[in-house]
């Protein structure tokens, strides 16, 4: 994640964050996925190292983009729902995740959570793309 983050101090605003987001959010499901079928320990660290590299990326792009877009006076009620559901999902996810890779193993759950972030990515762009091409 530092690494990913890193990278975006770097790129700053010479990339477009919108697509730069989903191009991360995909990245990370592509490494989960890839992680459950890593034949080796070696590649899956790798594949863990670029998820959260993808992680970091999306991390910083999310913030950045709330941001710019959000009126000010608005940012911090933004801010607060963004990691109040961040925070739950988390607590959801630990806890639901800990009960399937008891009944499915680590590779299956990786498997799991690429795809659950693939589709995750998926519906979050059928919800923007209409949005943002609507005229103003």
């Amino acid at each position: 994640m530092v690494l990913g983050s890193a990278l975006m101090v770097v790129a700053g605003s010479r990339v477009r964050l919108i697509p730069l987001y989903f191009l991360s959010i995909f990245a990370t499901a592509l490494a989960l996925a890839g992680t459950g079928l890593a034949p080796s320990f070696a590649l899956a660290l790798i594949l863990l190292a670029v998820a959260g590299a993808a992680n970091g990326i999306d991390n910083v792009a999310t913030d950045t983009i709330l941001q710019k877009r959000v009126p000010d006076a608005l940012l911090g009620r933004v801010f607060s729902v963004r990691f109040l559901t961040y925070s739950a999902g988390e607590a959801l996810a630990y806890s639901a995740g800990g009960l399937i890779v008891d009944a499915v193993g680590p590779r299956s759950m990786y498997l799991l959570a690429g795809t659950a972030t693939a589709v995750a990515g998926f519906f979050i762009l059928l919800v923007i793309i209409p949005v943002s091409t609507r005229k103003v």
